[in-house]
């Protein structure tokens, strides 16, 4: 079977960060732009890149 993959049709890869009562999904292209991911919502930090590059929830190194 082939199969042609686009921006349509491929697969997000990212993560799901719970806030506000709500899930939400912070695609990979995100965290490799950003420094810090900001809740939409409230505007309270989720998520921030540390020194040695890994991804951290305040208090909790997240591991991808």
């Amino acid at each position: 079977m082939n199969s042609k993959l686009d921006e349509q049709n491929r697969i997000a890869v990212g993560l799901i960060v719970p806030c506000c009562g709500r899930n939400l999904f912070i695609p990979q292209s995100a965290l490799d732009e950003c420094e810090e991911v900001f809740c939409v919502e409230c505007n309270s930090p989720m998520l921030f890149k540390g020194s040695d590059n890994a991804w951290y929830i305040p208090g909790k190194k997240v591991d991808f």
